[in-house]
């Protein structure tokens, strides 16, 4: 954001609660009951004249940009270190309400909006590496501002969003799960109907989302896994442990020659390992078996590098043994899955997706 504003100047314009987006747009989304109903595949009406023709905005200016006024009834900070605003007192003792939560790799916010989607109170803190004590803090926090202000709230709706969402959301049971990029522009859209371009600064990562006539159209994320590292470890008083983010642009320089070739080596042989599991199981008689021989052959493997001893035999152990499971020769669809790497290869992280797809045949 700093270079940015080195460049355009006045034109890049950070609202002051940009930290509540992603808590505002996922109470908001809470609070919306969407039916179901038939896909249509169909081209917009808008876009059928001109396929490429998208409606544009004029040129920024240099102005001042009207945003809502953000003064609140009661600001706060608990002996929890919450920090707590109360924009709105209601005046009723039941307060129908929506719950939006943003468990984020640095801090962790509470939205409560009303039911014309009007934040009613806020609450911010920092996650400190456990996202669940957070929650549970927040959640301290908004009990006690109803026994502060003699009123109850009657929650309607609860969904939560970040990079803790699916942990803490099996934790406290929310209605809805969502992911950030779609709450960022929920909450921004709030706050903005016109806006057709964010920038969201986290702490583990950076976002850009693009929205054309209230859908997104584009959007991108710039993980930095390291910086989340090392923020957890000063965290936690291991200042002095370094950190190494090797990447391509420089094969992985800063690492010794030796070890690079050696991890080099043991990737390609466990993305070997995998795919000659996704080229068996489909077809195996008993899948269950060829699942519980590649949970066993990673294990040897990976038993292998942490000792630096026979790797190669037991690599070569480990593809006889997958390969040797009798298999059909009945026809079966090719499936491709791509996305970030991380998420792709790991199985917690993408909800078990190849065994998802399997089970359709």
């Amino acid at each position: 954001m700093r270079r940015l504003n080195r460049v355009y100047g006045d034109q890049i314009i950070q609202f002051e609660d940009g930290h509540l987006a992603g808590a505002h747009g996922a109470a908001l989304l809470a609070k919306e009951e969407v039916p179901a109903k038939q896909f249509e595949m169909s081209e917009p009406e808008n876009l059928k004249a001109n396929k490429w023709a998208f409606a544009t905005r004029p040129p920024l200016k240099l102005k001042l940009s009207h945003y809502p006024c953000w003064d609140v009834e009661e600001c706060y900070i608990d002996k929890y270190q919450n920090e707590i605003r109360v924009t709105q007192i209601p005046r009723t003792q039941i307060v129908q309400c929506y719950l939006g939560v943003d468990i984020g790799s640095t801090s962790t916010k509470l939205a409560v909006i009303d039911q014309n989607g009007e934040i009613i109170c806020d609450v911010y803190r920092k996650t400190d590496g456990d996202p669940i004590g957070a929650t549970q803090k927040l959640f301290s926090a908004l009990l006690n501002i109803n026994r502060r202000k003699c009123f109850k709230f009657d929650v309607y709706g609860c969904a939560i969003t970040g990079s803790g969402r699916k942990m803490v959301g099996m934790v406290i049971g929310t209605d809805r799960i969502i992911n950030e990029i779609t709450c960022h522009v929920e909450g921004a859209m709030h706050v903005d109907p016109e806006i057709d371009t964010i920038f969201e600064i986290g702490g583990q990562d950076s976002k850009y989302m693009r929205i054309h006539n209230g859908r997104i159209i584009d959007a991108a994320m710039n993980c930095q896994y390291a910086l989340k590292d090392r923020m957890i470890l000063n965290e936690l008083g291991y200042t002095d442990i370094p950190i190494l983010s090797p990447t391509t642009h420089n094969s992985y320089q800063g690492l010794p020659e030796k070890l690079r070739r050696r991890v080099w080596k043991y990737v390609i042989a466990s993305d070997i390992l995998m795919k000659l599991r996704c080229k068996k199981r489909p077809y195996a008689s008993d899948q269950s078996l060829v699942l519980k021989i590649f949970k066993d052959e990673v294990t040897h493997l990976a038993d292998a590098i942490e000792s630096c001893k026979h790797f190669e035999r037991v690599f070569e152990q480990s593809l006889k043994r997958l390969g040797s499971i009798e298999q059909s020769e009945d026809p079966k669809p090719l499936v491709g899955i791509v996305g970030e790497i991380y998420v792709r290869c790991n199985a917690f992280a993408n909800q078990d997706v190849i065994e998802s797809i399997e089970r359709y045949g």
